[in-house]
């Protein structure tokens, strides 16, 4: 019998970042494949932030959080495995079997790097610090990517940490891109999804791009597809809104799944021209309903995901469009049969047979 403990800060697929679509997917398909005799608690960072009014994110909260984590955490965790979704959260002392998550160094070495004041930096050297606990406390290390567990393993040797045991286990997509039927259409227009306003999304390059394109497609349109409203946004690129105004951009906000695999199935091209991705989901996502993705070849982006992506300079992406646009096709069914192996049941089955392992 194995009881498991997940910590994460929402296991309810309220956000669809991919610390928290990976902290729900985990635990619902664990739920699939567990014996009858093994246990799954989940504690909620969200749920406690509710019940002890704290506010997320603000300097006191990581005070308080460390607090309430070593009082209120330790209490309550039973069992043989305590695995933390993300080591931006602090792991607590127990004496059952440590695992946590790592999706990137951005979190805690980014952060400090690009800190703008006062504030800023001490939040991330809070975050640092953690990261530090983290990897001294972790008895075993799991990473999305190898490009992930790579840049992890080289900054904790860079601070003369002993380095930890661990293993790459790839995420998985959403299921609803996974059995996506792949048609033969006309396509036009590019998309982009996930978030813009973090620095290393490359928000730019991303609108020179589509600035460049219509310069050769002039009918071409650029939609972004993110979770955050236009009017939250804060966002100094003014060609990002002179494009809104004249509507070569289209901004989503908070659109549903079905809603962007519709317009994406039916586009040239994913334009994700970001500069870093621990993992990438959208890239995966595109190439597994048939739509071609341009990547920078630059790119800190895991080999494995982007392994089918166009990798290619800036200032070739015009003309690759435009072939994109001539010939219009899916990506081959290489490519295809590739991203679709990446299940969320296949990341559980892996993580699952690994809390056996510890276990013993």
């Amino acid at each position: 019998m194995i009881q498991i403990n997940l910590l994460g800060y929402d296991f309810e697929n309220k956000l669809r970042d991919g610390i928290d679509r990976y902290s729900y997917e985990l635990y619902i398909n664990l739920l699939k494949i567990k014996s009858k005799k093994d246990k799954i608690n989940t504690f909620s960072y969200s749920n406690l932030y509710s019940k002890f009014n704290i506010m997320p994110n603000s300097i006191s909260s990581q005070f308080i959080e460390t607090f309430i984590i070593n009082f209120y955490f330790n209490n309550k965790l039973t069992g043989n495995i305590v695995h933390l979704m993300s080591p931006d959260k602090k792991m607590p002392i127990t004496k059952a079997v440590k695992l946590i998550t790592w999706h990137d160094t951005m979190g805690f070495k980014r952060r400090l790097e690009l800190a703008a004041n006062f504030k800023e930096k001490l939040k991330a050297k809070i975050k640092k610090s953690w990261a530090i606990h983290n990897w001294n406390t972790m008895d075993f290390g799991l990473y999305n990517s190898s490009l992930t567990k790579r840049e992890v393993e080289l900054y904790m040797l860079d601070l003369d940490l002993q380095q930890r045991p661990g293993a790459v286990i790839n995420f998985g997509l959403n299921n609803k891109f996974i059995k996506k039927q792949i048609y033969k259409q006309e396509r036009k227009d590019f998309v982009y999804v996930g978030s813009i306003e973090q620095e290393h999304k490359n928000l730019d390059a991303l609108i020179q791009s589509i600035i460049n394109i219509r310069n050769i497609i002039k009918e071409a349109k650029l939609y972004i597809y993110s979770n955050t409203s236009l009017e939250k946004l804060r966002i100094n690129n003014k060609f990002f809104y002179k494009g809104i105004r004249e509507k070569y951009i289209i901004y989503n906000a908070k659109k549903t799944d079905d809603e962007i695999i519709n317009k994406l199935s039916k586009s040239i091209a994913l334009l994700h021209l970001s500069k870093k991705e621990g993992f990438g989901f959208p890239i995966l996502e595109s190439i597994a309903i048939g739509t071609p993705v341009i990547v920078l070849k630059e790119s800190e982006i895991p080999e494995e995901t982007k392994k089918y992506a166009i990798k290619t300079n800036f200032e070739s992406i015009p003309n690759i469009a435009l072939k994109l646009y001539n010939h219009q096709k899916p990506v081959s069914q290489e490519a295809i049969k590739y991203a679709k192996a990446f299940t969320w049941e296949k990341t559980a089955m892996k993580t699952y047979e690994l809390y056996k392992k510890l276990s013993e």
